[in-house]
């Protein structure tokens, strides 16, 4: 199909035609799926030239484009399908609003979100970023309704193309899809962790992969996959998911060549995912990274980003491109003239666009978000300073390890010690360690219920104390513990600002050293946050709080799970 075929076809208004089908099924009690719809309106497509039903069976079963998977399901559906329905679409509606009704339409009109399927503008950022040519394998990772395929082919028609996609759905589609645009397209039913796809010889990968996945959801399927289980083998728990699917798609990329891979903006700063970081841009692999406008998927509100990865590079170009966009009503898009602004500001330093030194990531602890290092001014709009809403701030006593150690008891009493590794993803260890007697000197370094404890030393780790009863628990020389001011502040909205990027940007701001990066007292004080209503940090704070209790649920019930898991093989053993 030609460029300029596809650009009317985009044109036309098929809603009439989606509500003639929902409706049908409606009238007999059935909701339909996604790529049933799209089953159907390519049959009533073939219909048109073929006039018989029996004719269309032969077709779906002799045509060697329609692969497997896509035949069967054809097959299976003219065996139940309504009296004359095909035939019934076919007569009413011209070849071209059903080819744009199967190529356009969206999962969300049915029943499911828009989960597969990449935005127009988004794939042509991810194109030009690529920079396909003639000749080149285009490889998809994780390829849904092939909808960044069918636009690397419309806009580069001499190159090889294959995508890997999971759901069957979402296999069928893109079959459907590549036959209606006449693409060369293979798609692979498979799992993009669990195979290897190095195979394919594929110079340009690209992957929009499920987001926010943990690494207990996906730990078993990378355990089949040798290369990847290479740099995960001694992950933490708490990696994200998103940089294993980044990965997957990169050891797949033959080189020299070129991977873009969309990921969720934690990935940049999250500590779990450091060690990570650190290897590829020590092996020099990541070429760039942009920030993406917010609302750009329909099923997500995360922010976003855009991971170009390549070979040899001893810089890193960041673009904060999150203000780059053309609303429209619901969801933000790029355009072609946003797409240029990007990709100007990607091969130029511009007031959104700077190249990264090795050294300086280094020294932001492996940081990669552009935001970090683009947006010079962070100051925040309406701010007040962390030391108006403190009653106190206080430091922990200088006790040594050798002190410490003489004071420590096995036994449980009423009093405890907090340490820097105790505070583990904003949480405080519930088994601290007890000491058997304190000095009453030192009872003024004891923290009390609701203190906010920071780190003096970056990494910064912060996290809100719960402190039941009479416990006394004594904090150490590397935290600082905050008596908070609660008609000024709430506890928990301040703990979650200051666990967010902008908290930790506005921590690193602040901080001296270079080895050992720290931040004292008097420049703790200067943080700004953001000056909301007490009535609104309040609500936020209560939220929160049952978000955390959810998760709670979720964690015993996970843990349940697992025991129950374990029986099962005791009582056969």
């Amino acid at each position: 199909m030609k460029k300029s075929e596809f650009s009317k076809l985009k044109e036309i208004d098929f809603q009439d035609l989606l509500r003639d089908v929902i409706e049908s099924f409606r009238e007999i009690s059935i909701r339909l799926e996604f790529h049933e719809v799209v089953s159907y309106l390519f049959l009533a497509l073939v219909y048109k030239d073929l006039k018989d039903n029996k004719d269309i069976e032969g077709y779906v079963i002799a045509n060697s484009h329609i692969n497997e998977i896509s035949s069967l399901y054809m097959q299976k559906i003219l065996s139940k399908v309504q009296d004359n329905f095909i035939e019934e679409l076919a007569n009413k509606y011209d070849e071209n609003k059903l080819k744009a009704a199967i190529l356009f339409s969206k999962p969300e009109k049915f029943s499911e979100m828009d989960v597969h399927s990449t935005p127009e503008g988004v794939s042509n950022l991810a194109l030009r970023l690529l920079d396909i040519k003639k000749g080149d394998k285009v490889l998809d990772m994780g390829s849904g309704v092939n909808s960044f395929l069918i636009q690397a082919g419309i806009n580069s028609p001499e190159i090889t193309m294959n995508g890997i996609e999971v759901n069957t759905g979402s296999v069928i589609v893109a079959n459907i899809r590549s036959l209606i645009t006449n693409l060369d397209i293979d798609v692979k039913q498979g799992n993009i962790l669990s195979q290897d796809y190095t195979d394919l010889m594929a110079n340009k990968v690209f992957s929009n992969p499920p987001l926010g996945m943990r690494w207990a959801n996906i730990e078993k399927e990378v355990k089949h996959n040798k290369n990847l289980m290479k740099y995960f083998s001694k992950a933490k728990r708490t990696i994200s998911g998103d940089w294993v699917y980044a990965l997957s798609a990169l050891l797949t990329q033959k080189q020299p060549g070129k991977t873009v891979v969309i990921m969720s903006n934690g990935g940049t700063w999250n500590k779990p995912d450091e060690f990570i970081r650190r290897k590829l841009i020590e092996k020099g692999l990541i070429e760039g990274v942009i920030t993406l406008p917010v609302n750009l998927l329909s099923h997500t509100a995360i922010d976003l980003i855009m991971m170009i990865f390549s070979q040899g590079n001893d810089r890193v170009k960041m673009v904060d491109a999150s203000e780059i966009y053309t609303n429209r009503r619901r969801l933000n898009i790029l355009e072609n003239e946003d797409i240029e602004r990007i990709i100007d500001a990607y091969n130029n330093e511009t007031d959104i666009s700077r190249e990264v030194t090795i050294e300086e990531i280094k020294n932001q602890d492996y940081i990669l978000n552009p935001h970090r290092y683009v947006v010079e001014d962070l100051e925040i709009e309406n701010a007040i300073r962390l030391g108006d809403v403190c009653k106190s701030i206080n430091r922990g006593a200088m006790i040594s390890s050798k002190e410490l150690d003489k004071l420590a008891t096995s036994e449980e009493t009423d009093w405890q010690y907090l340490r820097l590794q105790n505070i583990n993803d904003g949480e405080i260890d519930e088994d601290l360690p007890y000491l058997h007697a304190l000095d009453e000197s030192y009872e003024k370094y004891c923290i009390k219920d609701n203190n906010l404890i920071i780190s003096k030393l970056s990494p910064y780790k912060i996290s809100l104390t719960h402190i039941p009863g009479d416990k006394k628990i004594l904090a150490t020389g590397n935290l600082y513990f905050l008596e908070l001011d609660e008609e000024k502040v709430n506890p928990i909205f301040l703990e979650n600002y200051l666990q967010s990027e902008m908290g930790i940007a506005q921590l690193n701001r602040y901080s001296t050293g270079t080895v050992m990066k720290n931040i004292s007292i008097r420049d703790l004080r200067k943080i700004q946050i953001p000056n909301i209503p007490i009535q609104e940090q309040n609500r936020i704070g209560e939220e929160i709080q049952l978000l955390n209790e959810e998760l709670i649920i979720l964690q015993r019930q996970a843990d349940i799970i697992k025991d129950k898991k374990a029986k099962i093989i005791q009582e056969v053993i």
